[in-house]
């Protein structure tokens, strides 16, 4: 396909409404060259380095490369991907030959900025010869395994569960990639970069985590292989996430203190394709460990394994204890003998320290997408007066009986579950974490609602 067509196609695609007719084109579009052109322009593995502001800067060194098509200067920017003078030059040279409109596309697609309405979810569903959906191994709520595995006792490893940024990180003979749970890059963390770059090759799965000394409590009448000392915990989980996501979404070219916490390895052919790993967990851990001692590391930590046997409730229950102790948001459950898939699995358990408390309706949301037509959320009010939506819990009968009665639910109680109560930065106003609806509770009335007070105040004094 020519360069023009390919343009026109993506305009044609940019100004088509709805979904199903974007894939109705694409569908029709099989041609190779095309399909490569997507995949550079919404594949987050390449980054060129470029900005519109670079393309448009006056430039005075001799062309490195002449290109010919715009397949060439994609195949030029993913080798040369440092923004530099030599490689705007080549890009500039190349759109030249266009006209002004044709030129702007060009530019935005080689900033990869180009908004078709594609997704990569999108493009993985047409051509899933040549987009892979980017995904991660997710964990289930352990209400939700509980009785199974209490019933069963499978072999688990316990460690940590970090309230930071999820990173997972290709590296490949020196050359590092940070990939956010989304599949977007991470960029601007050198120091880290920098030690990820001696790892063996492969994926490295892991929290991007603000470095900080210390622990939020004096640790030294602790015993020093007890899990107390084996908790990164500097700062309260709530303190620390807020730390961590303000220096790794901010604009610095170089941002500072950050670390990784490594707690699963993968091959890159696994990663690549996104297909599920099958040695166990046991083993994963063991090799991690032993990559990551081998080097003089700062910034690229292994998540310590706090327990590793049999599922005992108890154990995990006093495990539980010293994260919350310690102001940690809870701990992980790996089955030991499993492998790693790429897609939220019951062989990961997330337990985490669950508020629950009342709360009454005062307003109801519509939801979106299959729940269009039907409740998206209930809207309630916290004692301080802040309005919160709680969508997440809800079946799908409700969903559709509570829209079409909203009047017979307005002022009804229900239980809402919640992790830790948070305030923002410019008011003392607390907030939930995570809120989700549990139950409806038919045995309460406005009269007696008022253990949700009791909770939050409760908890604002800890």
């Amino acid at each position: 396909m020519k360069d023009l067509e390919i343009i026109e196609n993506l305009i044609k695609i940019r100004d088509t409404a709805g979904n199903n007719a974007k894939e109705d084109i694409l569908k029709d579009l099989n041609d190779n060259d095309f399909k490569q052109v997507l995949k550079y322009l919404y594949d987050t593995q390449y980054v060129f380095g470029l900005s519109t502001k670079k393309i448009d800067k006056a430039t005075s060194v001799e062309l490195k490369q002449n290109c010919e098509t715009i397949l060439d200067v994609f195949k030029y920017l993913e080798i040369n991907n440092t923004g530099t003078d030599f490689d705007i030059f080549v890009v500039q040279n190349f759109i030249k030959k266009f006209s002004v409109p044709v030129q702007d596309v060009l530019k935005e697609m080689f900033c990869k900025k180009l908004k078709t309405g594609i997704t990569e979810k999108t493009l993985a569903k047409i051509y899933p010869d040549m987009f892979v959906k980017y995904e991660v191994m997710a964990g289930e709520q352990y209400e939700k395994r509980f009785e199974k595995m209490d019933s069963e006792k499978p072999n688990v490893i316990v460690t940590q569960k970090f309230d930071g940024c999820r990173c997972t990180v290709r590296v490949e003979n020196g050359d590092v990639k940070l990939f956010a749970r989304s599949g977007k890059l991470f960029t601007g963390l050198k120091d880290l970069e920098k030690e990820l770059a001696t790892l063996p090759n492969g994926a490295y799965d892991g929290e991007l985590l603000k470095l900080v000394d210390g622990s939020i409590i004096d640790l030294s009448n602790y015993p020093e292989n007890s899990v107390s000392h084996k908790l990164y915990c500097p700062k309260n989980a709530e303190e620390l996430y807020s730390d961590t996501v303000s220096i790794v979404n901010s604009k610095d070219e170089d941002k500072k203190d950050i670390a990784l916490f490594v707690f699963d390895m993968i091959p890159l052919e696994n990663f690549d394709k996104k297909e599920k790993f099958t040695e166990s967990t046991s083993i994963r851990k063991a090799k991690l460990e032993l990559a990551i001692n081998m080097g003089q590391y700062k910034y690229v930590k292994n998540t310590p394994i706090l327990y590793e046997g049999k599922f005992d409730a108890n154990l995990i229950d006093s495990i539980l204890k010293v994260a919350v102790t310690l102001e940690q948001e809870g701990v992980m459950l790996n089955y030991a003998d499993a492998g790693y898939e790429f897609k939220r699995t019951s062989n990961l358990i997330k337990v985490k320290q669950v508020y629950t408390a009342d709360v009454k309706v005062i307003g109801f949301e519509e939801g979106t997408g299959k729940n269009k037509g039907k409740l998206g959320a209930l809207i309630i009010k916290t004692p301080q007066g802040v309005e919160l939506k709680v969508g997440s819990g809800i079946d799908d009968r409700d969903r559709e009986y509570v829209w079409q009665n909203q009047a017979g639910y307005i002022g009804c109680i229900f239980e809402i579950a919640f992790t830790t109560p948070s305030t923002s930065k410019d008011s003392d106003l607390y907030n939930l974490r995570f809120p989700r609806f549990k139950r409806w509770r038919p045995d309460k009335t406005e009269e007696n609602w008022e253990e949700f007070d009791k909770v939050i105040s409760q908890l604002s004094k800890e």
